[in-house]
Order: C-alpha cells, then structure tokens, then sequence
C-alpha cells in the first residue's frame, strides 16, 4: 500500500452518507473520501476498513463486525454496505430499538487496522428511521454530524467551536449574527461541497449559458478571492436540495430576505417588486471595508457584513467587484429567472429583483 498511503490514512477525510438499502436487507450504504496529510483525493488506493456496532458506550461490546476490502475511484472515493460485509455475526439480529449504539471504524493501509474513531449512533430504531437519519463527518475528520447534532471525535471538534461560529462541510469557519428574529452567517458562501458531501461542480463563466445543473466559480477565476467574498454560485447550486449551506442553514427565500429588510428597517416594502425595497435598508446591511468609495449609507450597524461580491454572467465573463452585492433567494421567479438582492456602493437601496438563474451571485445562508 506504500508509506504515502499510511500517512494519508491519520487524516482520513469522510463525507458519508448512510442511507437503508431496501435491496439488502436494510443494509446501510457509506461512502467516503479518502484524502492525504495535503489535502489531495487518494485516487485508485487499495484499503481495509473494518467496522463495527457497538452497545454499552464508545468502549462497549461489539454486537457486530465486519470488513470490506475498497479501492478508491479516481476521485478517491469509496462505497461500501454496512451489513454486506466479510464476518461471522449477524447483521440482522442487531436491535437497533435498545440502547445507544456507537459505530467503530478502523482502516488497514497494509501495516494493521488504526482506529479512527468511535461515534455515537443516537438510541433509536434505525430499522425504522435509518432512511430518514443522516449521519457525516466533517471534512477536519473531528466530528460527527448526526442530523443537526455533533459527537465529538476526540481532538480539536467542531463541537467545540465557540457558539458564535459554524463549520461547513469543507472545514470552512464562519462568524454568525442574531439580526431581530433571524440568524445569519456574517459572511459569504465558500463551500464546494453539499451539505450531504457532494462535490459542487466548479464550473468557468464561458460555460454557465448552458448550465443548467448546480454549478459554482470564483470572481476572475482567482481561489484567493474566495478568501474575502466567497464564491459566486448559479441558482441551481442555490435551490439544489443537497443544501449548499452547511447542514442547519439553508439558502434564504425571498420572504426571508423581506424580513431581515424590515429589521434593518420597517419602512421597508412587503408587496413590491422587481422594486428598491428600501432606501435604508441596504446600507445598514453592508460592510464598512471592501465596497468602492463612497459606499453611500454603509454602516454594518446590525453586523450582516454585506460584500460587493460582483457577479459571473451568464454569457461569461465577472463584473462589479467592490461595487455591487447580489444575493441568491432559493425562490424562482418563472423558468428562466429568480429572485435576488442587490445592494450597490453609490446607494443605501436594498433592491428585490430578479435575473437569470445561470448568473453567478454570493450566497449568505440562514439559519433553519
């Protein structure tokens, strides 16, 4: 398996899905990624992973054990079903209905099995509620998400994270804001990954007019500009049931929109629109630093942190950087466009419109 590999294996990355497999006896499907110490996909690697169901806590009983021998695919991904496996137990006696259960999971580069970690599994009958349960690890490989909920794997865990911060799939930190009734991330999107693990597809704007499938870029094709406005997503990413967002955030409707408008202020109009919602409104929301003098009304007064983004149109090419924020809503208008907010560095307006749903917009996500 070669000594690049071993290494590889202490940061084991997982981006998992379990799911009941109705075509095996309610086996559980799994998938993983398998990544090195520097980040790249381990493509075409051959491992052991070995798993276990245990009862009676992290150091419990096994009632179940089992290994798979993987290969990954060019993508360094690997799927395996939990009860399909190599062993002499019985995967269908398993009770799932008492006690909490807890998953072990050990991999075998070719130099013995190393524990990776054991995760609670939530006391509850997955032969009933399996299908509806998702269980991931983050992509640090320190947590365990089980639906809205973290187990920490021992080390520095996600679940330690001070209250006023989230991580997303792709080990992103974002600062988070209480703005009247809502909470907001205080800063733009910068996933390339699905809640769920799924990669989103990085695609160039000289593309994007025959996009029609969830895609993402970075203003003027440069990684660094990530680092300060996030990336510029097409409408499709923004409304894809996957969730762009990290997994308890989603991508804001149209109405949700409204209303952080109407904190910032009640003038603001509910009925109108493609119209300035507000005259105010726009500039209480935007950041003090990185829009174009003279950043009219920009105050950040509730902590938003509105960027001037730009945007990647849809018949190619980036515009308005440091001039113009614009915001996906997961809300269609009709078949060709959708709804979103635009505030601008010569104004305080906060605009409700709508444009094509292969643009590229920043993505600010609320809270579920």
């Amino acid at each position: 398996m070669g000594r690049n590999l071993k290494w590889a294996l202490s940061l084991f990355v997982f981006m998992l899905g379990f799911e009941v497999d109705s075509q095996t006896s309610d086996y559980l499907s799994y998938q993983a990624i398998l990544r090195g110490s520097n980040g790249n996909i381990q493509a075409n690697a051959m491992v052991s992973v070995r798993v276990s169901i245990l009862e009676g806590g992290s150091a419990g009983d096994a009632l179940y054990t089992e290994t798979h021998v993987v290969i990954t695919n060019e993508n360094g991904l690997f799927s395996l079903a939990i009860g399909g496996g190599i062993t002499a137990g019985n995967y269908a006696s398993i009770d799932w209905s008492t006690g909490q259960k807890f998953l072990k999971v050990e991999v075998d580069s070719g130099t013995g099995y190393v524990l990776l970690g054991v995760q609670g599994m939530q006391s509850v009958p997955y032969s009933l509620s399996a299908k509806s349960t998702s269980l991931r690890v983050s992509t640090a490989g320190d947590s365990l998400f089980i639906g809205g909920s973290f187990t920490i794997v021992p080390g520095i865990s996600a679940a330690n994270l001070p209250a006023d911060v989230v991580l997303d799939v792709d080990g992103n930190i974002y600062n988070k804001v209480t703005i009247g009734s809502q909470v907001w991330l205080a800063e733009n999107l910068k996933s390339t990954h699905f809640c769920n693990g799924d990669a989103i597809s990085l695609v160039t704007t000289s593309a994007w007019s025959t996009t029609t499938t969830s895609a993402y870029c970075t203003y003027s094709d440069d990684p660094t500009m990530a680092n300060t406005y996030g990336h510029l997503y097409n409408w499709f990413a923004a409304s894809d049931t996957r969730n762009v967002c990290p997994c308890g955030w989603h991508v804001p409707s149209d109405a949700e929109w409204t209303t952080l408008a109407l904190t910032a202020d009640p003038a603001t109009s509910t009925t109108c629109g493609p119209c300035n919602q507000s005259t105010l409104a726009g500039g209480v929301l935007k950041s003090t630093q990185f829009w174009t003098s003279p950043n009219t009304g920009g105050t950040d007064a509730v902590g938003f942190g509105a960027l001037p983004g730009g945007d990647a149109i849809s018949t190619g090419g980036y515009l308005n950087i440091g001039n113009q924020g614009y915001y996906w809503s997961k809300t269609s208008f009709s078949s060709s466009n959708a709804w979103y907010r635009r505030m601008s560095y010569t104004s305080a307006n906060f605009s409700k419109l709508n444009d094509g749903k292969q643009d590229g917009f920043s993505i600010r996500c609320l809270q579920d």
